[in-house]
């Protein structure tokens, strides 16, 4: 906490002049400045085919700014511009029309892109009469409860270029794309540069790095690490 001091002056009754030091406290400057959110409403809703739902994008209030709706905001439906009559229809004030009878897939989604917002894209999902889409198993793989050798906890997954997965369990497993093990990396083992510290998500780029976040908390960070494992 930073200090001042200004200095004041008096004049008492006999025409003496007092001076006194007043010492005021100044806040620490701002460090980074807060993110200006976008959220989008309702984020999920049921409509009937041919009816309408109105959807808004509000900013989220900060400090000393109160959460308003941004003027330019541009509407899509299941990524078309607009939409059309096989998903539905939106205008550029996000009144969405839903297509008259159910074609392929019930959920569709309507997404808001704001320009002015830190996460500028914000989706909600449409369920044509409430019903959601049927999912089926295409692949699995894992390991027995009783025989287990390198799963603990997955908490996410990324697929590499050649097809392997990139689980996030602790550390880093790697395994082929019939799930069998090939090997792990950033293990956990104290505070160590290139050790993850609570693994939490896990992504991959198109050059084949890995790039991982994890909770420790001084600093927050980012870990990257080369296809082979190496930080």
């Amino acid at each position: 906490m930073k200090k001042s001091f200004n200095s004041k002056f008096f004049t008492g009754l006999s025409g003496l002049v007092i001076a006194t030091t007043i010492f005021a406290q100044q806040p620490p400057p701002e460090t980074s400045k807060p993110l200006n959110r976008a959220r989008i409403f309702p984020s999920i809703v049921s409509i009937v085919p041919g009816g309408e739902q109105q959807f808004y994008i509000v900013m989220a209030n900060t400090r000393l700014k109160e959460a308003y709706n941004p003027a330019q905001i541009e509407w899509s439906v299941n990524k078309i511009f607009g939409g059309n009559q096989k998903v539905g229809t939106i205008t550029s004030t996000g009144l969405y029309k839903a297509p008259a009878g159910m074609m392929g897939s019930p959920e569709i989604y309507v997404t808001g892109r704001v320009k002015v917002a830190d996460n500028p894209v914000n989706t909600a999902t449409v369920l044509l009469n409430g019903q959601s889409p049927a999912f089926k198993t295409s692949f699995e793989f894992g390991e027995p409860v009783n025989e287990l050798k390198h799963f603990k906890n997955p908490v996410a997954i990324a697929v590499e270029k050649n097809g392997n997965y990139i689980v996030a369990d602790g550390k880093i497993l790697r395994f082929s794309p019939a799930g069998k093990f090939i090997n792990s990396f950033g293990e956990q083992d104290g505070d160590l540069l290139g050790h993850l510290d609570g693994l939490l998500n896990i992504a991959v780029d198109n050059t084949g790095k890995i790039f991982a976040s994890d909770r420790k908390i001084r600093p927050p960070r980012i870990l990257a690490f080369m296809p082979q494992g190496k930080h």
